[in-house]
């Protein structure tokens, strides 16, 4: 929010109770302090029961806040490290491995550019890379040595690189090896200082001396990617390992055979059905801990072979904030990575896509951990003449706030109609992704919302005829475009960008339909009966659309031209302030 004085801004933190993609929360080593990663956020930092504290003042451009991966120095819980960048930002100042030694007060990139290493490049916000990890982390009984692994070159190999003096020079230790994809995950066992397992989203592979040589892919009919892996003494001597593909595998022997153990644990049907997360249970080898995204974690004795109860990761509600589904009452899909304290082993801490978790019962129930974080992707801002402020973000649908209460959120609209049910099937969530908030030029206290679901690609429209009150919404069931609930998901498509003017009687909106995902072309002649993107028109409020008109030369510009996806916050659409029969229209490739 930004407030003006007679020669500057200040800029004040919006409270949205926290959440967004929070990919990991590690404990330091004395039990103290909790380091988060965040995709699209930086990193935060939790001292007791405090609120978190953002620490990623380092960050001038976008890639410096995409953290793929963070890990704490083990004899010093002041020191820590964080590989930040983007695949798609190849070219940002920002992205490399930075390093802090005063617990996040101050920060020196280590690898990037700047130190003689043009392409290392991680990917913070890419979704199969940011699930699982370390991609960076400091050698657990070898003191000063870090190792690292990057996104992949243009030669599709990912950079492997080392340093024995604490990150003040490294070397490459996987030059002229056959390493394919981009590096996900790195573990190495105290007991086997040389020995390192690399995962990449395209597979595994193992260095026993030191990065000197490498074997093949490791047992490439069933490794095509990993999330985790975690290394165990057995009882030879020798090391037995664990691996999350989104199945569950383990290493036999020195990685001589494997054993498929996800029907051990348990197959389940659904959105986001895979295993990520292992550790062990208590510090203790004999103990796996593997949980599901979405789903139950359980617990093994027995390298595997069998596991005990369910645990359910169960909300104790009391402590959900207000943009939590009224009929939620478990972690929703957030049992990503969990990280157990090692010190209080009853506290365990759960990081997804709902937000931080805490549990201080060894996982029995959990609570939202995340106050002062307010880490959220936000679409736009839309100012009412009532005062009501709007602020469509990413998953909660809309938050509303007012010049009376800001910085504090007084409710989000995710919450608001039950019939039919939304293909979540969440029970009261039509629109978790609002991408603008429309406010009617003729009735103030008119709000529509415009967008859909990231999850399942469909657009949606909202109106509201009480300024957005909590249950005051119904879903729009326009004529001539596409719109849930009668056109469902299964078009790759959603309202990305609208705006509203007025004949003076109604309310006149115009929407563009892009991609849900992907970015397209508004008409493709491989593809003529898939003419559903471009811009609409509605001169009735929505009851009703038709395609928008082209004129001349302007027909074959526009229907060559690209709809980007979803996540895009580029404002194609904007009604003249003068005179509002003139919209403008920007659009890209035409």
């Amino acid at each position: 929010m930004i407030s003006f004085t007679s020669h500057s801004q200040n800029f004040e933190r919006i409270d949205f109770e926290a959440g967004g993609f929070v990919l990991a929360q590690v404990p330091t080593p004395d039990g103290n302090t909790i380091y988060a990663r965040t995709d699209v956020g930086g990193v935060y930092k939790k001292t007791g029961n405090s609120d978190w504290i953002f620490i990623s003042e380092y960050a001038q451009t976008p890639a410096a806040l995409m953290v793929q991966a963070i890990d704490i120095n083990p004899l010093n819980p002041d020191e820590i490290i964080a590989a930040c960048g983007m695949d798609y930002l190849a070219d940002d100042p920002g992205r490399g491995l930075w390093k802090s030694v005063d617990g996040g007060v101050s920060w020196v990139k280590i690898l990037g550019q700047e130190t003689g290493y043009p392409g290392v490049n991680y990917g913070g916000n890419l979704f199969r890379v940011k699930l699982g990890g370390p991609s960076a982390r400091y050698h657990p009984s070898v003191p000063n040595r870090i190792i690292t692994g990057t996104l992949k070159n243009s030669s599709g190999h990912p950079e492997i690189y080392v340093s024995d003096d604490n990150g003040n020079s490294w070397r490459e230790i996987n030059h002229n090896s056959v390493l394919n994809g981009n590096t996900v995950s790195i573990q190495i066992h105290p007991k086997f200082p040389d020995e390192i397992w690399v995962g990449t989203d395209e597979g595994l592979w193992i260095t026993r001396d030191n990065g000197n040589t490498w074997s093949e892919k490791i047992f490439p009919g069933q490794i095509d990617g990993a999330y985790q892996i975690l290394l165990k003494l057995n009882s030879s001597g020798g090391l037995t390992g664990f691996v999350t593909t989104g199945k569950l595998f383990r290493l036999n022997n020195d990685a001589s055979s494997i054993t498929e153990l996800t029907g051990n644990f348990g197959y389940y049907s659904g959105y986001g059905t895979e295993i990520i997360g292992i550790s062990f249970y208590d510090y203790d080898e004999n103990k796996l801990f593997c949980n599901m995204m979405g789903y139950p974690a359980k617990i093994s004795v027995n390298d595997g072979d069998s596991w005990g109860e369910q645990l359910e990761f169960l909300l104790e509600k009391q402590y959900n904030p207000k943009h939590t589904l009224q009929t939620q009452d478990k972690i929703y899909s957030s049992n990503i990575i969990s990280f157990q304290n090692p010190v209080n082993r009853d506290v365990w801490y759960s990081s997804g896509g709902a937000g931080p978790f805490l549990s201080t019962n060894k996982g029995k129930t959990w609570r939202f951990n995340g106050e002062g974080i307010d880490m959220t992707v936000v679409y736009d801002v839309t100012f009412s003449s009532t005062g009501d402020i709007y602020i469509p973000i990413s998953d909660w649908g809309m938050a509303r706030t007012n010049d009376k209460n800001y910085p504090n959120i007084i409710d989000y609209s995710r919450k608001y109609t039950k019939d039919p049910p939304p293909p979540e099937m969440n029970g009261d969530s039509y629109i978790p992704n609002v991408c603008r908030t429309l406010v009617s030029k003729n009735d103030p206290d008119r709000i529509y919302l415009v967008g859909g679901s990231v999850f399942t690609y469909y657009p949606a429209i909202a109106v509201s005829n009480n300024h957005g009150n909590p249950g005051s919404y119904s879903i729009l069931r326009p004529a001539g475009v596409l719109s849930y609930p009668d056109a469902g998901p299964g078009y790759d498509a959603i309202f990305n960008d609208a705006d509203i003017t007025t004949d003076g009687v109604n309310d006149i909106i115009i929407v563009q339909m892009g991609g849900g995902i992907y970015n397209h072309k508004i008409y493709d002649p491989a593809a003529p009966n898939a003419y559903w993107y471009g811009i609409y028109f509605s001169s009735n409020g929505g009851a009703s659309f038709s395609k928008s008109e082209f004129i001349g030369d302007a027909d074959a510009i526009y229907k060559n031209s690209i709809v980007s996806g979803l996540f895009n916050t580029t404002d194609y659409i904007d009604v003249d302030p003068v005179d509002p029969a003139t919209v403008y229209y920007y659009i890209e490739g035409g």
